[in-house]
């Protein structure tokens, strides 16, 4: 699936990036990208770090697992609670009311967990699948009593983004629950017949961005983020993982080809969306050329060119913009300036409505604070009535004493402006679907740069922690051979991301680095909640304290 298809930018993103890019440089974008994924990586360490007993001794003298459950329970509640305050703006929700609501669900899973283990015995069967249980009894409960009864009342103003967040909440924990499967299912599969599971992957996922994007169609400017962080992310964990785990390399030049080929694809649909915004940036200089307007409009700067047309959209006579939203689905950080922009383009009644909240459009008051931008539209539709008819009646009374070359210019006139109109309509889609297209490469690219290096490095350090005997192979496992197969992947990936970069930099001067700086900036509690969950959550599934036998045989509770 080309997830790049499916959305466009949406005015007020394509300004507060432009705004990003004005005020960030190129410096501060690369530290970023370098810091994003460490707060993640560190407490997955700082995690490991805590020294557990052997699993035969029990659950009472294991109590150090149940301290380090708490933390991690504590931390990824009060992350989840961060995501949820982030995607219903305007919510009154502190970070005592996060930490009370992280708190009390910490205290009812870990009880429920040594009553389980006290009950069946110790380590509880799949016990991170089963704290699921009680985390999803307990959090909504205590969300519920914390925030109030009215924001899930139907006429509330907070429950279309509610909405939202938990169809996606729901679809991003199935995807994370569902991960360990596709992991079983490639141990299982005999040695001689694992390069079945390379023409697997591609299909779980395309049916995971499936599942997944059903969930996020009303927050279309995420799509991206949500996307590449979540089914990539994991996708890429694995790759990493059965590289670790192979001991072939064939297989591993057989996973690497399989990356390739798919990022060929990707930019194959990219580039058939860029030939198409040559051609109109080509058109476009061509027409500049023959009204002799200054040579510096035949920029190739994609963002001031689209931000041209969509700032001034009566200027290059538009009247309508299908699909190009004016207001993104959450608010993104914007200027004064930009904020006043915007109301006033509300105002002209351009850009669509489709799935645009009631809170995010031009309200009464708003209105009253700029009269002089009313009048000015009441005026305009008033002289668009009366005039038009006007014209035609005088064409038609003056036909016979006009000169034939003034009525043939007046045509080519009107045929001019209309195909002005029509090519600016397409620039400004064309453009506003490459950057969200861009933005979606830029990430996947990111995210494959960066997972495995996240994965080395836990690995590396997990090495040499006492927990290594708890897990599959125990010590001694971890070779140069592995982590030399898996830095070629990554080196290969932070080289297709570098020229990524140099080439949408020199073509249309956007930059795939700001956009991922932009991402990871200003976007910061919904990456930093799903880098946390995977990162903390997926990088210890396999711990023995956790009883993940996927062979069902739990022998450890016939001893």
């Amino acid at each position: 699936m080309q997830i790049g298809r499916q959305g466009f930018y949406s005015v007020e993103r394509l300004e507060s990036f432009d705004q990003y890019c004005k005020t960030t440089s190129r410096t501060r974008a690369i530290l970023v990208c370098i810091v994003a994924p460490l707060p993640a990586l560190i407490t997955a360490v700082l995690l490991e770090c805590l020294p557990l007993s052997d699993p035969s001794e029990g659950w009472v003298v294991n109590w150090v697992l149940w301290i380090r459950m708490g933390l991690m329970q504590v931390i990824l509640c009060f992350e989840g609670s961060s995501l949820m305050a982030s995607f219903i703006p305007g919510l009154d929700y502190s970070l005592f009311k996060r930490f009370t609501v992280a708190l009390g669900t910490c205290i009812g899973s870990i009880s429920f967990c040594i009553l389980m283990a006290s009950t069946i015995g110790f380590p509880v069967p799949f016990m991170a699948q089963l704290t699921s249980i009680p985390v999803a009894i307990c959090m909504p409960a205590l969300v519920r009593l914390v925030l109030g009864p009215a924001i899930f009342m139907k006429g509330s103003r907070f429950k279309l983004y509610s909405a939202r967040f938990y169809s996606f909440f729901f679809a991003y924990t199935t995807l994370i629950g569902i991960y360990p499967l596709y992991k079983v299912f490639y141990e299982f599969v005999p040695e001689q017949y694992r390069g079945a599971v390379v023409i697997v992957l591609p299909v779980w996922k395309f049916a995971a961005k499936m599942f997944l994007l059903r969930s996020i169609r009303e927050v279309e400017d995420y799509i991206p983020t949500l996307v590449a962080i979540t089914v990539d992310f994991l996708s890429t964990l694995f790759i990493s993982v059965c590289m670790s785990t192979s001991g072939s390399i064939y297989f591993t030049i057989l996973l690497i080809t399989a990356d390739i080929a798919e990022s060929v694809l990707d930019y194959r649909e990219l580039r058939l969306n860029a030939t198409v915004l040559i051609s109109l940036l080509d058109d476009r200089n061509k027409s500049l050329k023959r009204t002799q307007r200054d040579i510096q409009s035949e920029s190739t700067d994609l963002t001031a060119i689209v931000l041209e047309i969509t700032r001034n959209p009566s200027d290059f006579n538009l009247a309508t913009l299908d699909r190009v939203r004016l207001y993104a689905c959450l608010p993104h950080p914007l200027t004064r300036t930009q904020i006043d922009k915007l109301h006033d383009l509300d105002l002209l009644r351009v850009y669509s409505r489709e799935g645009q909240p009631s809170s995010r459009t031009l309200n009464s008051s708003h209105q009253r604070r700029h009269p002089t931008v009313t009048q000015h539209r009441s005026l305009h539709q008033v002289q668009r009535v009366s005039v038009a008819p006007v014209e035609n009646n005088l064409g038609s009374l003056n036909a016979e004493i006009s000169p034939p070359k003034l009525q043939l210019e007046h045509q080519a006139d009107q045929r001019s402006k209309i195909k002005q109109a029509e090519r600016s309509a397409k620039l400004v889609k064309q453009g506003l679907q490459l950057l969200f297209h861009c933005e979606y490469l830029a990430l996947v690219e990111y995210v494959e740069c960066v997972v495995p290096l996240i994965f080395v490095a836990f690995k590396s350090i997990l090495e040499q922690l006492p927990n290594i005997v708890y897990y599959p192979g125990g010590a001694g496992n971890w070779t140069l051979n592995v982590v030399a197969n898996i830095f070629i992947f990554a080196s290969l990936e932070i080289g297709s991301l570098i020229l990524f970069d140099k080439l949408l930099h020199r073509r249309f001067a956007i930059s795939p680095l700001h956009q991922l700086a932009f991402v990871l900036e200003t976007e910061v509690t919904m990456v930093q909640v799903t880098l946390f969950t995977e990162i903390v959550i997926l990088l210890q599934y396999e711990l023995q304290h956790l009883g993940a036998d996927f062979s069902l045989r739990f022998e450890w509770l016939h001893h």
